[in-house]
Parts: structure tokens; C-alpha cells; sequence
């Protein structure tokens, strides 16, 4: 049943000794870098290593004989076709019934989308925070401020804090509000909506804005 499991498993799970030398390769793990079993069993696991990180697996190795394991560790590894990946590993010692350490089984995961994706999270919330056009985010209903830049919050003469959780209509003059539901009702229907209007600052002073509204969706 254990077997079933390790090679029906969707993550790559590699059994290696302690000299790096790989002795068990399940289906996860041919998806996952492009190797059939047959083609690594029996060879060094530096064959999934990037040529600049040869040495990595040395130092894996030495923790290894320690009694030591890695949990989500996050690395570079090599595909058959040449292609880089990042993995994410858990490495633990594997133990005889003595007690004694004679391998390893790495349990890894491919990643690199995950990664990628962070790094466009966080070049645009570089973008939301820096912006000098005022950004805000309000409820799926449209009634509340849930997040804004500071460049918004400046506009009104308020600071982030002092904005978050309120209406939405606070920030629009007296003689606009009226207006603003099915603005932004049209917004919904129709994904975006441009309109011009009038906002109020916390000193009660008016000015006009150009509003450019559109509407988040999930998956």
C-alpha cells in the first residue's frame, strides 16, 4: 500500500543513498524533471543540479549523516531538457532497523510558477504603493474602502488608517453621492467605467476628479 502511494503521489519522491547515488524514482518525479526511471536509476542525483550548484549536494550529504533533515527547502534543479526549475524540497534521513542512517528520501515540488507569480504580486504592490495617481479598492458591494495607496489618502488630506473601513461615499462630495451607485453598477456590468465627479477632503474642501473605475473578478 506504501508503495502505491509514493508512485501514484503527484509530488516527485527519490529515494538516494548517502553517497548521492538514486535508487528509487516515482511517477511524480518523471513528470516533474523529464526522466524515466530507467534513465537515472543507479546515477548521481547531481544530475538534477545546475552546473554552478554542484557542490549543494555535498553539503546535503554532510547534514544527512548528521541525523539532520531539510524541510521546504527551496532550491534550483535541472530538467532532461535543460530547463531550470525552482523546487521546493523536504529531505529526511532514512534509517535500517538498527537505527543507523543509510539514505535519504526527497520529497519535491516544482514551484517555480508559484514563484513567479509572487514576484508579479510584489512588482505590482510596488506599483499600488508608489503610484502618484491615488488607487483605492472597495468592496465587492461598493460600499466600503478596503485598501488604498498613500497617494490616495493624501489626495483627501487623510492617512491610510484613518481611510480603511469607511464608505465609500465619504471620500465623494455631497452633490455626487447620489450619482455613485449605479456608477458603479455600471462598472460591474460592464468590467470598467470612466466618469468624472467630485470628492471631498477631511477639511471639507471640494475638487474635481476623473474616477476610472474597473471591476475585480475572481477566477
Amino acid at each position: 500500500r506504501l508503495a502505491t502511494i509514493v508512485e501514484s503521489s503527484d509530488a516527485a519522491i527519490i529515494g538516494k543513498t548517502l553517497e548521492g547515488e538514486i535508487v528509487s524514482w516515482n511517477r511524480g518525479a518523471e513528470k516533474m524533471y523529464g526522466y524515466a526511471a530507467a534513465e537515472v536509476l543507479g546515477r548521481s542525483i547531481t544530475l538534477l543540479l545546475p552546473q554552478n550548484q554542484q557542490d549543494e549536494e555535498d553539503k546535503i550529504l554532510r547534514q544527512l549523516r548528521r541525523g539532520e533533515g531539510l524541510n521546504n527547502y527551496e532550491t534550483r534543479r535541472r530538467r532532461k531538457d535543460a530547463q531550470e526549475i525552482i523546487a521546493s524540497l523536504t529531505i529526511s534521513p532514512v534509517k535500517d532497523p538498527s537505527g543507523k542512517i543509510i539514505g535519504a528520501c526527497v520529497i519535491a515540488r516544482d514551484v517555480t510558477e508559484q514563484k513567479r507569480a509572487q514576484e508579479v504580486i510584489k512588482k505590482w504592490a510596488h506599483i499600488f504603493e508608489h503610484a502618484e495617481w491615488g488607487v483605492v479598492v472597495g468592496s465587492a458591494d461598493g460600499t466600503t474602502l478596503e485598501m488604498m495607496n498613500p497617494a490616495f489618502a493624501k489626495m483627501h488630506g487623510y492617512t491610510v488608517a484613518e481611510l480603511i473601513g469607511r464608505p465609500i461615499l465619504e471620500v465623494f462630495a455631497p452633490q455626487s453621492r447620489a450619482a455613485v451607485p449605479a456608477q458603479i453598477s455600471r462598472a460591474h456590468q460592464q468590467g470598467h467605467y470612466s466618469f468624472e465627479s467630485l470628492h471631498i477632503r477631511k477639511d471639507g474642501s471640494i475638487f474635481p476628479v476623473l474616477v476610472d473605475m474597473t471591476a475585480v473578478k475572481d477566477e
